[in-house]
C-alpha cells in the first residue's frame, strides 16, 4: 500500500488574493488567536514601502510591534527578535526571504507559532523548514518551524521592488541545475533523492513554461504561476526534509561569492542565483560532452584519485578565516569520506552502467541557453560583468575551485573542468 504523501494544505492555509489585508482579522479568528497574543516583526523599508495597504492604526492592533532596521539572517537579529517575543503566543511576520528565516528561527527557539505576510516572491523558503542564517561567518541551513500560513496580496507583491520578484523566478527557475546535481548524486554516487519532491517542483516549472509566451513580468498570472512555483519549491525542501532538492551547486557557489567579496553582499540571492545557475548549467555540459566523447571514465578515475588523496584541508584554511575554515573542513569532510568509502561500490556501478546513467543525466538537463532565454524574457540580470564588479575572471575561477569546500553536496562544482 502507498504511504499518502504529504499535501501542503494538510499543514499549511496558503492564500494568495487580492485585498487580502482586510480579511487578516477573520484569519486569525479561524486560529483563535487575538491581537493581545501576537508581535508584528518586519523590516523598517519594507513597512515603509507598503503603508498605502494598511489602515492607520493596523500595527496598534498587536500586543507589540517590531520593527527592523537593515536586518540580516544571523545570530544578532535572532536575538534580538526572541528577546522581544518570548512574552508572546504567536509572531506575525511581514517581510521575504530575510524576516521570514528569522521569524522561522525565531518561533522554534521559543516553541511557538508564526505565519508570514509576504512582501515580495523573492525567494522560495516560505513553506520551508530550513533557515538560512549566518554562524561565525558561515552560512548554515538550520531548522525552523513551519508557519501556520503564508499570505500573499497580488497589491503588495506587485508594489514590490521589480529586483524582488526576479530574484524570485531564479531562486526556483535554478531547479534546473539542481535536477542534474540530484541526477550525478542517484545515478553515480548512489545517493537517494527524494523524487516526490523532484517531481513536484518539475510540474509546476513545466507549466510555467507551457505558458510562457502569455506571461508578462508582474502582471497577475506571472504572479500567479510564480507563487506557485515559490511554495512547491519550498514544501518539497520540507516534504524531502533537506534543502538539497532546491539548492546545489548554483546555491554552493553563490553563498561563497558574498562570502569572499564586498562586492556581492548587497545582491539579492536570487540576483547570485540567477548567475551562478548558467555558470553551472554550462558546466553540467561539459560533464556531459565528457560522457559523449567516452572520455568520462578515464576522467572519473583521476577524479576519484584526487578525492582520495589530497589533503584539502591546507587549502580551506589557506583561503578562509579560522572560524570558517573549520566549518568547511567538517562539511566536506563528510563528502569525502562517503566517496572513500564507497568509491569501489561507486566505480563499479558507473562501469557497468555507463549508457544508462548517461541518458538520465542528459534527460535531466538543460541548456543554459534555455534558461538564458527565459531571463531574457523577463529581464533578469544573469551575467557576471567582471569589468563593473571589481572582482576579475580569474578570481571567479579561483571561486569555482573553492565552492565545493561550503558544505556535504555533491555538485558539479567537485569536478574540475
Amino acid at each position: 500500500m502507498n504511504q499518502r504523501k504529504p499535501k501542503i494544505q494538510d499543514h499549511i492555509k496558503v492564500v494568495l488574493q487580492n485585498n487580502l489585508i482586510k480579511k487578516i482579522p477573520q484569519i486569525l479568528q479561524e486560529f483563535n488567536l487575538e491581537f493581545k497574543d501576537i508581535i508584528f516583526v518586519t523590516d523598517q523599508k519594507i513597512w515603509n514601502n507598503n503603508l498605502q495597504f494598511f489602515d492607520k492604526n493596523f500595527l496598534d492592533k498587536f500586543a507589540e510591534t517590531l520593527i527592523l532596521q537593515n536586518p540580516k539572517a544571523d545570530e544578532n537579529f535572532v536575538n534580538k527578535i526572541t528577546f522581544k517575543a518570548q512574552k508572546y503566543r504567536f509572531i506575525f511576520a511581514f517581510g521575504s526571504g530575510t524576516i521570514n528565516d528569522l521569524c522561522k528561527f525565531s518561533a522554534k527557539k521559543l516553541n511557538i507559532n508564526y505565519l508570514i505576510l509576504t512582501s515580495a516572491l523573492s525567494m522560495n523558503g516560505y513553506v520551508s523548514k530550513n533557515a538560512s542564517l549566518t554562524i561565525k561567518k558561515h552560512k548554515k541551513t538550520l531548522e525552523g518551524s513551519l508557519p501556520i500560513a503564508v499570505l500573499s496580496d497580488y497589491k503588495i507583491l506587485q508594489n514590490a521592488p521589480h529586483l524582488m520578484n526576479k530574484a524570485g523566478l531564479a531562486d526556483v527557475l535554478c531547479f534546473y541545475s539542481c535536477a542534474f546535481d540530484l541526477a550525478i548524486n542517484q545515478q553515480i554516487f548512489l545517493n537517494k533523492n527524494c523524487d516526490y519532491a523532484i517531481k513536484m517542483q518539475l510540474q509546476t516549472i513545466k507549466k510555467f513554461e507551457q505558458n510562457l509566451a502569455n506571461l508578462k513580468f508582474n502582471d497577475r498570472n506571472f504572479l500567479k504561476f510564480l507563487h506557485k512555483m515559490i511554495i512547491n519549491s519550498g514544501w518539497a525542501m520540507t516534504t524531502a526534509n533537506s534543502s538539497s532538492v532546491a539548492s546545489q551547486g548554483e546555491h554552493l557557489l553563490a553563498h561563497l561569492l558574498q562570502m569572499q567579496s564586498e562586492i556581492f553582499q548587497d545582491e539579492l540571492h536570487g540576483e547570485m542565483i540567477a548567475k551562478t545557475t548558467i555558470e553551472c548549467l554550462k558546466l553540467q555540459e561539459i560533464f556531459l560532452e565528457y560522457f559523449e566523447k567516452n572520455i568520462f571514465l578515464d576522467f572519473f578515475d583521476n577524479f576519484l584519485q584526487e578525492i582520495l588523496q589530497i589533503e584539502f584541508s591546507k587549502k580551506i584554511f589557506d583561503n578562509f578565516e579560522i572560524d570558517t575554515a573549520l566549518e568547511m573542513v567538517k562539511e566536506y569532510k563528510l563528502k569525502r569520506d562517503y566517496i572513500a568509502n564507497n568509491h569501489q561500490k561507486i566505480q563499479k556501478n558507473l562501469h557497468k552502467n555507463y549508457d544508462n546513467i548517461y541518458k538520465i543525466l542528459k534527460k535531466s538537463s538543460t541548456k543554459a541557453d534555455f534558461l538564458e532565454n527565459i531571463f531574457k524574457k523577463f529581464d533578469v540580470k544573469y551575467e557576471f560583468d567582471f569589468s563593473e564588479v571589481g572582482f576579475s575572471k580569474i578570481q571567479f575561477e579561483h571561486s569555482k575551485i573553492l565552492a565545493k569546500f561550503i558544505r556535504n553536496r555533491i555538485t558539479i562544482l567537485d569536478f574540475n573542468f
